[in-house]
Formats: C-alpha cells, structure tokens, sequence
C-alpha cells in the first residue's frame, strides 16, 4: 500500500537510448488500478498542502511509531469501509 503513494504512471526504466530518452518495461498495472493509485496519490498530496495551507503541523503530534501503527492497524485490521475502498487493489 504504501509503495502506491510513489508508483509512476509507466513501466520501470530498462535502460536509456544514445539520446538520453527512457526505454520503459510494460506496464504492469492494469488502467483501473491506475486510476486507483492516481486518486491516492492525489488524495495524500492534497493532505500535504493542506497541512501546509492550514498551519496544522502544529497540531499533528505523529511520531513514526503512531504512524506505522495506523498502517499496521489498516493492514491487519480493516475496517468494512476500508474493505470497500481499497478491496479491489491487488497488493
């Protein structure tokens, strides 16, 4: 799940040609997992700017083991509606 946060949107880079242009691999992910993982990369860069927007770093107090706690607690524990979101994405 988190790896999606940073996928691009093309296979990885095989090699360059002489003129310094990526030779991609194909892409593996299907065009709705794609839109997928678009809306969460959009979604966690909207989150980003509006921290940044509102001020609110001084009111978020998550240390690294609060974080991971809340993806442990997504990844082992889901909630049904979590279940729904995300049910269809292949991990």
């Amino acid at each position: 799940m988190f790896e999606s946060f940073f996928l691009a949107p093309h296979g990885s880079v095989l090699k360059y040609n002489s003129d310094n242009t990526p030779v991609f691999s194909t892409y593996e992910y299907s065009d709705e997992e794609v839109e997928i993982y678009t809306k969460i990369q959009e979604g966690a860069l909207q989150f980003v700017t509006d921290v940044n927007k509102y001020n609110l770093t001084d009111y978020l107090c998550l240390n690294p083991s609060e974080s991971y706690s809340n993806m442990k607690k997504f990844s082992y524990y889901p909630s049904l509606k979590m279940i729904e979101n995300f049910g269809d994405i292949q991990f």
